[in-house]
Protein backbone atom coordinates (compact mmCIF):
# COMPACT_ATOMS: atom_id res chain seq x y z
CA UNK A 1 0.00 0.00 0.00
CA UNK A 2 2.71 2.59 0.79
CA UNK A 3 4.83 1.45 -2.50
CA UNK A 4 1.51 1.95 -4.40
CA UNK A 5 1.48 5.58 -4.34
CA UNK A 6 5.55 5.90 -4.83
CA UNK A 7 5.29 3.92 -8.21
CA UNK A 8 2.51 6.03 -9.33
CA UNK A 9 3.79 9.09 -8.85
CA UNK A 10 7.52 8.16 -9.48
CA UNK A 11 6.28 6.13 -13.23
CA UNK A 12 2.89 8.14 -13.44
CA UNK A 13 1.26 6.51 -16.06
CA UNK A 14 -0.90 8.74 -17.42
CA UNK A 15 1.30 11.85 -16.45
CA UNK A 16 -1.43 13.47 -14.38
CA UNK A 17 1.47 14.37 -11.85
CA UNK A 18 3.33 15.57 -14.67
CA UNK A 19 7.10 14.47 -12.99
CA UNK A 20 8.82 14.19 -15.87
CA UNK A 21 11.17 11.46 -14.34
CA UNK A 22 10.12 8.86 -17.37
CA UNK A 23 10.26 11.21 -20.66
CA UNK A 24 8.57 8.98 -22.84
CA UNK A 25 4.55 8.58 -23.12
CA UNK A 26 2.34 5.53 -23.54
CA UNK A 27 -1.31 6.12 -22.69
CA UNK A 28 -1.68 9.73 -21.81
CA UNK A 29 -5.27 10.78 -19.33
CA UNK A 30 -6.18 13.69 -22.08
CA UNK A 31 -9.69 13.50 -20.02
CA UNK A 32 -7.25 15.49 -17.53
CA UNK A 33 -4.79 17.22 -19.49
CA UNK A 34 -7.11 18.76 -21.96
CA UNK A 35 -9.02 20.56 -19.17
CA UNK A 36 -6.03 21.76 -17.91
CA UNK A 37 -4.40 24.00 -21.17
CA UNK A 38 -8.48 24.98 -21.39
CA UNK A 39 -8.49 26.44 -17.89
CA UNK A 40 -5.11 27.91 -18.19
CA UNK A 41 -3.51 28.49 -21.79
CA UNK A 42 -7.04 28.35 -24.55
CA UNK A 43 -8.18 31.88 -23.86
CA UNK A 44 -8.26 33.00 -27.70
CA UNK A 45 -10.49 29.12 -28.08
CA UNK A 46 -13.42 30.11 -29.98
CA UNK A 47 -13.79 26.69 -31.83
CA UNK A 48 -13.87 22.92 -30.58
CA UNK A 49 -13.16 19.77 -32.42
CA UNK A 50 -15.35 17.18 -30.54
CA UNK A 51 -14.31 13.63 -30.93
CA UNK A 52 -12.82 10.47 -29.98
CA UNK A 53 -9.17 9.68 -30.70
CA UNK A 54 -10.38 9.31 -34.28
CA UNK A 55 -10.84 12.85 -34.14
CA UNK A 56 -7.39 13.33 -32.81
CA UNK A 57 -5.42 13.55 -35.94
CA UNK A 58 -7.31 16.54 -37.11
CA UNK A 59 -5.37 19.98 -37.41
CA UNK A 60 -8.28 22.40 -36.08
CA UNK A 61 -6.36 25.42 -37.61
CA UNK A 62 -8.10 23.75 -40.70
CA UNK A 63 -11.48 25.11 -39.06
CA UNK A 64 -10.19 28.82 -38.04
CA UNK A 65 -11.43 29.89 -41.46
CA UNK A 66 -14.87 28.95 -40.28
CA UNK A 67 -14.32 31.63 -37.38
CA UNK A 68 -14.29 35.18 -36.53
CA UNK A 69 -11.86 35.98 -34.25
CA UNK A 70 -9.60 34.11 -32.49
CA UNK A 71 -8.70 29.98 -33.54
CA UNK A 72 -9.79 26.46 -32.93
CA UNK A 73 -8.60 23.97 -30.83
CA UNK A 74 -9.20 19.68 -30.55
CA UNK A 75 -10.95 18.52 -27.68
CA UNK A 76 -11.03 15.10 -29.13
CA UNK A 77 -10.56 12.51 -26.06
CA UNK A 78 -9.30 9.16 -25.91
CA UNK A 79 -12.76 6.61 -26.10
CA UNK A 80 -14.63 9.41 -25.82
CA UNK A 81 -18.82 9.23 -27.43
CA UNK A 82 -21.76 11.22 -27.33
CA UNK A 83 -22.10 11.82 -24.00
CA UNK A 84 -19.07 13.32 -23.71
CA UNK A 85 -19.11 15.45 -26.56
CA UNK A 86 -22.24 17.02 -25.04
CA UNK A 87 -21.14 17.12 -21.43
CA UNK A 88 -18.08 19.01 -22.79
CA UNK A 89 -20.02 21.43 -24.37
CA UNK A 90 -22.36 21.77 -21.14
CA UNK A 91 -19.17 22.71 -19.66
CA UNK A 92 -18.10 25.35 -22.50
CA UNK A 93 -21.64 27.01 -21.37
CA UNK A 94 -21.01 26.99 -17.49
CA UNK A 95 -17.14 28.07 -17.38
CA UNK A 96 -18.37 30.87 -20.21
CA UNK A 97 -15.81 29.88 -22.40
CA UNK A 98 -17.16 32.67 -25.82
CA UNK A 99 -17.91 29.40 -28.50
CA UNK A 100 -18.59 30.31 -32.29
CA UNK A 101 -17.90 26.70 -33.45
CA UNK A 102 -18.73 22.88 -32.47
CA UNK A 103 -17.47 20.34 -35.26
CA UNK A 104 -18.85 17.27 -33.73
CA UNK A 105 -17.33 14.06 -35.30
CA UNK A 106 -19.53 10.44 -34.32
CA UNK A 107 -18.50 7.61 -34.62
CA UNK A 108 -20.50 4.48 -35.88
CA UNK A 109 -20.14 2.67 -32.23
CA UNK A 110 -22.40 0.66 -29.92
CA UNK A 111 -20.36 2.53 -26.94
CA UNK A 112 -22.21 5.19 -25.16
CA UNK A 113 -21.93 7.03 -21.45
CA UNK A 114 -19.83 7.63 -19.03
CA UNK A 115 -16.63 5.85 -19.73
CA UNK A 116 -14.02 8.21 -17.36
CA UNK A 117 -14.54 7.00 -14.37
CA UNK A 118 -11.92 8.37 -12.01
CA UNK A 119 -9.79 10.00 -14.94
CA UNK A 120 -12.27 12.84 -15.61
CA UNK A 121 -10.39 16.50 -14.81
CA UNK A 122 -12.37 17.33 -11.41
CA UNK A 123 -13.40 21.38 -12.59
CA UNK A 124 -14.87 19.04 -15.20
CA UNK A 125 -16.62 16.40 -12.87
CA UNK A 126 -17.52 18.28 -10.09
CA UNK A 127 -15.15 15.99 -7.65
CA UNK A 128 -12.52 17.62 -5.14
CA UNK A 129 -8.73 17.63 -6.50
CA UNK A 130 -8.01 16.28 -3.39
CA UNK A 131 -10.19 13.02 -4.62
CA UNK A 132 -8.84 12.99 -8.28
CA UNK A 133 -5.02 12.65 -7.20
CA UNK A 134 -5.40 10.43 -4.40
CA UNK A 135 -7.01 7.62 -6.60
CA UNK A 136 -4.68 8.10 -9.15
CA UNK A 137 -2.38 7.54 -6.61
CA UNK A 138 -3.94 4.71 -5.13
CA UNK A 139 -5.27 3.16 -8.86
CA UNK A 140 -3.75 -0.06 -10.02
CA UNK A 141 -3.14 0.94 -14.33
CA UNK A 142 -1.12 -2.21 -14.96
CA UNK A 143 -1.71 -1.57 -18.45
CA UNK A 144 -0.62 2.02 -18.77
CA UNK A 145 2.32 1.39 -16.13
CA UNK A 146 4.24 -1.75 -18.17
CA UNK A 147 3.12 0.67 -21.23
CA UNK A 148 5.53 3.05 -19.69
CA UNK A 149 8.28 1.28 -18.74
CA UNK A 150 8.77 -0.49 -21.76
CA UNK A 151 7.68 2.57 -23.96
CA UNK A 152 11.06 4.36 -21.76
CA UNK A 153 13.05 0.65 -22.59
CA UNK A 154 12.69 1.31 -26.50
CA UNK A 155 13.23 4.90 -25.98
CA UNK A 156 10.25 6.04 -28.23
CA UNK A 157 6.47 7.01 -27.42
CA UNK A 158 3.59 5.17 -28.26
CA UNK A 159 1.85 8.44 -28.91
CA UNK A 160 2.69 12.10 -29.54
CA UNK A 161 0.41 14.95 -28.74
CA UNK A 162 0.53 18.10 -29.00
CA UNK A 163 -1.41 20.07 -25.98
CA UNK A 164 -1.22 23.64 -27.76
CA UNK A 165 -3.34 22.50 -30.50
CA UNK A 166 -5.13 19.38 -28.76
CA UNK A 167 -3.69 17.20 -31.71
CA UNK A 168 -2.53 13.83 -31.76
CA UNK A 169 0.26 12.44 -33.97
CA UNK A 170 2.14 9.31 -34.52
CA UNK A 171 5.60 10.12 -36.36
CA UNK A 172 7.10 6.33 -36.58
CA UNK A 173 4.14 5.13 -38.47
CA UNK A 174 3.62 8.02 -40.59
CA UNK A 175 7.65 7.74 -41.78
CA UNK A 176 7.02 4.19 -42.56
CA UNK A 177 3.71 4.65 -44.52
CA UNK A 178 5.91 7.85 -46.78
CA UNK A 179 8.68 5.50 -47.33
CA UNK A 180 6.84 2.51 -47.72
CA UNK A 181 2.78 2.11 -47.61
CA UNK A 182 1.89 -1.24 -49.24
CA UNK A 183 4.56 -2.64 -46.74
CA UNK A 184 3.50 -0.97 -43.85
CA UNK A 185 -0.12 -2.33 -44.56
CA UNK A 186 0.88 -5.60 -44.62
CA UNK A 187 2.69 -5.83 -41.95
CA UNK A 188 -0.19 -4.19 -39.74
CA UNK A 189 -1.87 -7.48 -38.46
CA UNK A 190 -5.74 -5.52 -37.57
CA UNK A 191 -6.38 -5.25 -41.43
CA UNK A 192 -6.50 -8.56 -41.16
CA UNK A 193 -8.45 -9.57 -38.58
CA UNK A 194 -11.91 -11.26 -39.66
CA UNK A 195 -14.50 -8.41 -39.30
CA UNK A 196 -17.34 -11.37 -37.70
CA UNK A 197 -15.21 -11.69 -34.95
CA UNK A 198 -15.65 -8.30 -33.77
CA UNK A 199 -19.22 -7.59 -34.84
CA UNK A 200 -21.80 -6.12 -32.59
CA UNK A 201 -24.74 -7.46 -31.10
CA UNK A 202 -27.66 -5.69 -32.99
CA UNK A 203 -29.87 -4.71 -29.77
CA UNK A 204 -26.61 -3.18 -27.93
CA UNK A 205 -25.62 -1.39 -31.04
CA UNK A 206 -29.54 -0.08 -31.58
CA UNK A 207 -29.66 0.59 -27.89
CA UNK A 208 -26.43 2.93 -28.13
CA UNK A 209 -27.77 4.59 -31.42
CA UNK A 210 -31.33 5.45 -30.08
CA UNK A 211 -29.50 7.49 -27.07
CA UNK A 212 -26.78 9.44 -28.97
CA UNK A 213 -29.84 10.50 -31.04
CA UNK A 214 -31.08 11.76 -28.02
CA UNK A 215 -27.72 13.80 -27.37
CA UNK A 216 -27.24 15.26 -30.84
CA UNK A 217 -30.74 16.56 -30.67
CA UNK A 218 -29.77 18.76 -26.76
CA UNK A 219 -26.56 19.20 -28.41
CA UNK A 220 -28.22 21.22 -31.69
CA UNK A 221 -30.43 22.71 -28.53
CA UNK A 222 -27.98 23.58 -26.97
CA UNK A 223 -26.39 25.18 -29.91
CA UNK A 224 -29.40 26.89 -31.21
CA UNK A 225 -29.86 28.54 -28.11
CA UNK A 226 -26.65 29.96 -27.69
CA UNK A 227 -25.99 30.70 -30.95
CA UNK A 228 -23.41 28.51 -31.60
CA UNK A 229 -22.46 27.28 -35.48
CA UNK A 230 -22.41 23.45 -35.45
CA UNK A 231 -21.47 20.50 -37.60
CA UNK A 232 -21.78 17.13 -37.59
CA UNK A 233 -20.16 14.79 -39.50
CA UNK A 234 -19.53 11.20 -39.54
CA UNK A 235 -16.49 9.05 -38.96
CA UNK A 236 -14.63 8.05 -42.17
CA UNK A 237 -14.14 4.82 -41.12
CA UNK A 238 -11.79 2.13 -42.55
CA UNK A 239 -13.57 -0.34 -44.79
CA UNK A 240 -12.50 -3.20 -42.12
CA UNK A 241 -14.46 -1.18 -39.22
CA UNK A 242 -17.19 -0.43 -41.16
CA UNK A 243 -17.60 -4.25 -42.03
CA UNK A 244 -17.74 -5.16 -38.04
CA UNK A 245 -21.58 -3.85 -38.34
CA UNK A 246 -24.50 -5.16 -39.89
CA UNK A 247 -25.56 -3.31 -42.71
CA UNK A 248 -29.04 -2.88 -41.41
CA UNK A 249 -27.55 -1.31 -38.22
CA UNK A 250 -25.50 1.18 -40.25
CA UNK A 251 -28.04 2.48 -42.30
CA UNK A 252 -30.50 2.42 -38.59
CA UNK A 253 -27.65 4.87 -37.31
CA UNK A 254 -27.91 7.33 -39.92
CA UNK A 255 -31.39 7.27 -40.70
CA UNK A 256 -31.81 8.17 -37.30
CA UNK A 257 -29.28 10.61 -37.36
CA UNK A 258 -30.84 12.42 -40.30
CA UNK A 259 -34.25 12.93 -38.38
CA UNK A 260 -32.53 15.64 -35.71
CA UNK A 261 -29.83 17.16 -37.87
CA UNK A 262 -28.39 17.69 -41.31
CA UNK A 263 -24.61 15.76 -41.54
CA UNK A 264 -21.71 14.78 -43.27
CA UNK A 265 -21.54 11.33 -43.54
CA UNK A 266 -17.79 9.79 -44.38
CA UNK A 267 -18.74 6.18 -42.96
CA UNK A 268 -19.25 4.35 -46.91
CA UNK A 269 -17.19 2.44 -48.78
CA UNK A 270 -15.63 4.75 -51.06
CA UNK A 271 -12.03 5.14 -53.01
CA UNK A 272 -10.43 6.66 -49.32
CA UNK A 273 -11.82 4.14 -47.07
CA UNK A 274 -11.80 1.18 -48.64
CA UNK A 275 -7.40 2.09 -49.04
CA UNK A 276 -5.85 0.66 -45.98
CA UNK A 277 -2.43 2.71 -46.55
CA UNK A 278 -4.48 6.15 -45.20
CA UNK A 279 -5.03 4.06 -42.26
CA UNK A 280 -2.64 3.42 -39.43
CA UNK A 281 -4.72 0.54 -38.44
CA UNK A 282 -8.91 -0.21 -38.84
CA UNK A 283 -9.49 2.51 -36.61
CA UNK A 284 -7.67 5.66 -37.08
CA UNK A 285 -6.81 7.61 -39.96
CA UNK A 286 -3.92 9.51 -41.26
CA UNK A 287 -4.02 13.74 -40.68
CA UNK A 288 -3.94 13.60 -44.81
CA UNK A 289 -7.85 12.17 -44.82
CA UNK A 290 -8.72 14.53 -41.98
CA UNK A 291 -7.43 17.45 -43.75
CA UNK A 292 -9.78 16.32 -46.69
CA UNK A 293 -12.80 16.22 -44.28
CA UNK A 294 -12.06 19.12 -43.37
CA UNK A 295 -11.76 20.93 -46.82
CA UNK A 296 -14.92 18.81 -48.12
CA UNK A 297 -16.93 20.37 -44.91
CA UNK A 298 -15.52 23.62 -45.25
CA UNK A 299 -16.05 23.94 -48.87
CA UNK A 300 -12.93 23.95 -50.60
CA UNK A 301 -12.91 20.55 -51.85
CA UNK A 302 -10.64 20.48 -55.13
CA UNK A 303 -10.02 17.95 -57.69
CA UNK A 304 -7.72 16.02 -55.73
CA UNK A 305 -10.53 14.88 -53.13
CA UNK A 306 -12.58 11.64 -54.99
CA UNK A 307 -16.58 12.41 -55.30
CA UNK A 308 -17.31 9.51 -53.52
CA UNK A 309 -15.75 10.81 -50.56
CA UNK A 310 -18.40 12.57 -48.28
CA UNK A 311 -22.25 13.27 -48.34
CA UNK A 312 -23.87 15.89 -47.21
CA UNK A 313 -27.33 14.28 -45.67
CA UNK A 314 -30.54 16.11 -44.93
CA UNK A 315 -34.35 14.71 -43.98
CA UNK A 316 -35.00 15.19 -47.48
CA UNK A 317 -32.29 13.54 -49.42
CA UNK A 318 -31.38 10.66 -46.85
CA UNK A 319 -33.61 8.06 -48.20
CA UNK A 320 -31.49 8.28 -51.50
CA UNK A 321 -28.00 8.55 -49.85
CA UNK A 322 -28.71 5.33 -47.76
CA UNK A 323 -29.81 3.43 -51.13
CA UNK A 324 -26.70 4.63 -52.32
CA UNK A 325 -25.19 3.01 -49.49
CA UNK A 326 -27.34 0.19 -49.51
CA UNK A 327 -25.70 -0.90 -53.27
CA UNK A 328 -22.32 -0.64 -51.88
CA UNK A 329 -23.06 -2.95 -49.42
CA UNK A 330 -24.73 -5.11 -51.50
CA UNK A 331 -21.59 -4.94 -54.17
CA UNK A 332 -18.89 -5.70 -51.26
CA UNK A 333 -21.48 -8.85 -50.42
CA UNK A 334 -21.04 -10.25 -54.07
CA UNK A 335 -17.38 -9.74 -53.98
CA UNK A 336 -16.88 -11.88 -51.00
CA UNK A 337 -15.32 -8.57 -49.42
CA UNK A 338 -17.76 -8.83 -46.38
CA UNK A 339 -20.58 -10.92 -44.88
CA UNK A 340 -24.50 -10.59 -44.27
Amino acid sequence: MLALPVINFTIDPTEVFDTGLLPHRFQVNDRFRKFEYLLNRCGDCRGFLLGSSRMGYTDPALFDGLLTSGRCYNMNISSANAWDYLEVARYLQRKGIETELLVVQLDITEEFGDRGRYQHHPDFSGDSRFRFFFENLFSIPYRSLLGKLWSNVVGRDSSEFVWETGQRRRADAERMLNEDPDAYVQAESDFRVAADSRRVDSGLFRDAVDQTIGVVRKLRHLADQSRIRIIVLVTPHNQHYLDRFRRVDVLYFLSRLAEVTSFWNFASYSSVTTDDRNYYETSHHRPSIAAMVAARVGGKASGSIPDDFGRWVTRDNAGAVLEELESQFAARIQAGLRSE
